[in-house]
């Protein structure tokens, strides 16, 4: 089982990573790799990213390798879960964050973060922005108070997440409705994206289109809305992805204590490194305003990118937000080209 040292002594981060790209199928080395950092949110293990990474694998056109990297944050899955709420915090995850790229051997990453994986990354970009060579910022704010709900349907949702004791099945419908807009929800799976379980757009399921397989093709049309159900659950039944009650407190509580000062922000805008931040305008969660709140404070240094979309855009909206990542891995390819240029020519 892969196991990195963490920020703290009695912590181990578990991870997983992969390797893609013209290069390796080629067999051939151009000596061009990207290296991919991929931060997960609250509850969320490290399998919450298996179609954006499948997608990545599929469309991307970089030259040279692409190893991606994956990872459970403390308090979930395989990694450890501290019993103490004080041993979470956004800085302590960015200390894991720091050991794992370390045991990897890796100087620098292209780094991607969803919500409290979005409060991570921007920290790591504050302390060790030579170690990012591409932020993507994916559901993100400043500080926690400028998520207060902003309607009534965003009062209901929170209390229900927080006060409604549910089975699974009514806890995955839940999460669904916070997860992904209405209108994805009621969409019908394409043919070829069903599977045992759930909805999968990396592994599609060959379909006999002669008849062969009549059973399969004369089957009821399954909405978004169940096959995801069908995917919430399978994976809530997985040992290995259990989230303990004191993880989840622990991690809600580093989110409660995210704050980025006016100095950070300083920090923030002197980096040169590609920066992009992409929201949702159904996100419930993390409202868009808290994200251009923070983009306008950052006075344009980033790219702001806005789509119809619920928390989870980087899942409905896949095509579009893993293009916009791939996009910022080849500016900052080009750019640390560049800056290689130079330094080698200024010797």
């Amino acid at each position: 089982m892969p196991l990195s040292p963490g920020g703290d002594p009695d912590v181990s981060i578990y991870y997983e990573c992969v390797t893609f790209g013209r290069d390796r199928a080629s067999g051939g080395d151009c000596g061009v790799s990207h290296r991919v950092l991929w931060i997960a949110g609250v509850g969320c293990a490290l399998d919450v990213w298996e179609n954006e990474i499948e997608f990545m694998r599929r469309h991307s056109k970089l030259k040279g390798s692409v190893t991606v990297c994956s990872f459970d944050n403390r308090g979930i899955g395989r990694s450890s879960s501290p019993e103490s709420k004080w041993e979470y915090s956004i800085e302590k995850m960015v200390g894991d964050v720091l050991a794992l790229l370390g045991h990897l051997e890796w100087p620098s990453a292209h780094v991607i973060g969803h919500s409290m994986g979005s409060m991570i990354a921007t920290r790591l970009a504050v302390v060790t922005p030579d170690m990012v060579d591409s932020l993507t910022l994916i559901a993100t704010c400043r500080r926690f108070v400028d998520l207060w709900p902003r309607s009534f349907k965003s009062v209901s949702l929170f209390l229900n997440m927080f006060l409604s004791p549910l089975d699974a099945e009514g806890r995955a419908l839940l999460d669904l409705k916070c997860h992904f807009t209405q209108d994805y929800l009621e969409e019908e799976v394409p043919a070829g994206e069903v599977r045992g379980g759930g909805e999968l757009s990396s592994h599609s399921v060959s379909v006999d289109v002669l008849g062969a397989d009549d059973e399969r093709t004369n089957a009821p049309a399954l909405t978004r809305r169940e096959s995801l159900k069908q995917e919430y659950m399978r994976k809530a039944s997985i040992k290995h992805n259990h989230q303990p009650d004191h993880g989840f407190k622990g991690q809600m509580n580093a989110c409660r204590c995210h704050f980025v000062s006016m100095e950070e922000i300083d920090t923030l805008r002197k980096t040169t490194f590609p920066f992009l931040m992409i929201h949702g305008t159904e996100d419930y969660i993390i409202p868009w305003q808290a994200g251009q709140k923070f983009f306008l404070m950052l006075k344009n240094r980033s790219k702001f990118m806005l789509l119809h979309g619920a928390h989870f855009l980087s899942r409905e909206r896949a095509g579009e937000v893993v293009n916009a990542i791939l996009q910022q891995i080849f500016e900052g390819w080009i750019k640390k080209t560049e800056e290689t240029r130079i330094a080698q020519g200024a010797k």
